[in-house]
Parts: structure tokens; C-alpha cells; sequence
């Protein structure tokens, strides 16, 4: 959450839609009194997804889309039983390695329809290939928006390492950015000072 809280407070003012997936849609789920099992989410965050979600209710703020459905399982290998149920069913030691197929639609639907999209980090456990379903399905999602004219910026060590790994072309987009944190900071609203320098 911590590196994702000043983006979504930037982008709250200035986007239309705001996906959410990754670890930190657990803690959205969790923020909206739903179970997230075993999986791994920010507790101290909790209170910020709220305060995020009821803002994006407001007149003129962009909406934060929240997992509808996830893909669970018991643990993590290519070999594990995985289903994808509704986010109200996870329960006991059910853990969360991706968005559901419902969610995965709707995003792309959201994608397709934007004429710019920035993108940083997979949206499931895209290092093993059971848990990259949702990942793949966006990737094919903002290149298919851009070649339809959307302006497409992508970043973050694991996004690139995704399209390394399961050999997605990097050209497909508009701009990629090798690096995650500082692209994080810079669409958040940070000026670098070797940017600066340069003016």
C-alpha cells in the first residue's frame, strides 16, 4: 500500500478508472469486510483503502475497481488445484494468487475504452504460470488499446520481468519505464531533481 497510496491519490483527481489487483487488492477486499483467507495483505492499510473507496464515490473522481471474483488455492505451485469464486466465498486457509475471470472482463472492457493507460505490476503470482492468467489477459488488453491509439505507459522490475517471461513484446506500448519505484514516484507527482537540472 505504502508505494500505491500517493498514485491513487493522484490519480483519484485526474483518472476515470483506477484497477486495482495484485497483493493490494487483498487489502481492498479486506477494507470492504470480506475474508481473505491466508492471503497476504497490508492490515495497516485497511483504513486508507476505505478512505480511498468512499472518495471514489464522489462527483468527478475517478471509480476504483475492486476484484468481484479471485483465483484461490491452497498453495502455490504449478500443480495446485486452483477455482475462482466469488471474492464473498474465501474463507478459512483459502489463499489469493490472482483476479477472477469475471474481474479479468471487466478490466479489459475498462482498457479497451481508455485512451490512456499506465500500468506497474501483474495483477496474480505471475511467476508461476497457473497464477498468470489475469496478467496475460491485461497485457493483450493495453496492447490491443494501443494499437487502436491509446497512449500506454508501463513500468516496474516485475512488469517487465512478466513480459520477459512469457515473451510479450515490449513495443506494443506507447512507453516502458525499467524503473518501478521511480516511476511510481514520478507519476505521483515528485519532481526528480535530475529532471530539474534539465528544465
Amino acid at each position: 500500500m505504502e508505494t500505491k497510496v500517493p498514485v491513487i491519490e493522484r490519480f483519484l483527481g485526474k483518472g476515470d478508472n483506477i484497477l486495482i489487483g495484485g497483493c493490494i487488492a487483498n487489502t481492498f477486499i479486506a477494507a470492504r469486510g470480506f475474508s481473505v483467507g491466508e492471503s497476504k495483505y497490508d492490515e495497516e492499510g485497511m483504513q486508507q483503502a476505505q478512505e480511498f473507496m468512499l472518495e471514489s464515490e464522489k462527483p468527478k473522481r475517478a471509480k476504483i475497481h475492486v476484484p468481484r471474483d479471485v483465483v484461490v488455492a491452497s498453495e502455490l505451485s504449478e500443480k495446485a488445484l486452483k477455482i475462482d469464486i466469488p471474492v464473498e466465498d474465501v474463507e478459512g486457509d483459502m489463499r489469493i494468487f490472482d483476479i477472477g475471470k469475471v474481474t479479468v472482463k471487466r478490466y479489459c472492457e475498462t482498457i479497451i475504452a481508455s485512451k490512456m493507460i499506465v500500468w506497474n505490476g501483474p495483477l496474480g503470482v505471475y511467476e508461476y504460470n497457473r497464477f498468470s492468467h489475469s496478467s496475460k489477459r491485461i497485457a493483450e488488453a493495453i496492447a490491443a488499446a494501443t494499437k487502436k491509439g491509446a497512449v500506454s505507459i508501463i513500468g516496474g522490475g516485475d512488469t517487465i520481468d512478466f513480459h520477459m517471461k512469457y515473451k510479450y513484446p515490449l513495443s506494443a506500448y506507447t512507453f516502458v519505464s525499467m524503473g518501478g519505484g521511480a516511476m511510481l514516484e514520478f507519476i505521483s507527482g515528485k519532481k526528480f531533481a535530475s529532471l530539474k537540472a534539465l528544465e
